[in-house]
């Protein structure tokens, strides 16, 4: 896949264009764009009278002649074409932890990172014991609402990662 930047389209205009806006870019008329993917969007805003979106895009593009087969595209030029950095998530655990432990690790916190350290540590066969200090989820709950209605915070039942669309 290739990574393509500044592709443009006017606010209001549907993003299905934006195979048609690379091809313009590469100068692909015998191409066409097999798959694609937004990795990164914007406005520009600077001319008020044309608002535009600005887009990052992964793609592969293809011959017609020879649809099946994914092209080459040069990398030198004005077009600054990259190749796509593989975004899929790798786990760093391959094999069983190298390094024997005496005792079982211990993570603080079951937000996000603690989750995700917890299960890492678990792959590898750690066993790891997450500890969480907050209230359970339906008492959680009951701070976080008192917490919006008057501002009183209680620092052992967290309203910071709760209820996040009370927010918006």
């Amino acid at each position: 896949m290739y990574r393509i930047h500044q592709i443009k389209l006017p606010v209001g205009e549907p993003k299905d264009k934006i195979p048609e806006k690379i091809l313009k870019k590469i100068g692909g008329r015998d191409l066409f764009i097999k798959e694609w993917e937004i990795v990164k969007e914007s406005i520009d805003a600077r001319d008020k009278q044309n608002l535009c979106w600005v887009y990052s895009v992964d793609f592969n593009v293809a011959s017609r002649k020879n649809p099946k087969k994914n092209l080459r595209l040069p990398s030198e030029g004005k077009l600054k074409l990259e190749t796509a950095p593989d975004m899929t998530y790798h786990s760093a655990v391959t094999e069983e932890g190298a390094e024997p432990l005496t005792d079982r690790p211990v993570v603080v916190g079951l937000g996000p990172a603690g989750l995700f350290c917890g299960l890492i540590l678990a792959k590898a066969g750690y066993k790891p014991i997450v500890l969480e200090r907050g209230k359970d989820v339906e008492r959680r709950h009951e701070d976080v609402q008192h917490f919006w209605a008057t501002g009183q915070l209680n620092p052992n039942s967290n309203v910071q990662l709760d209820d996040i669309s009370a927010i918006r």
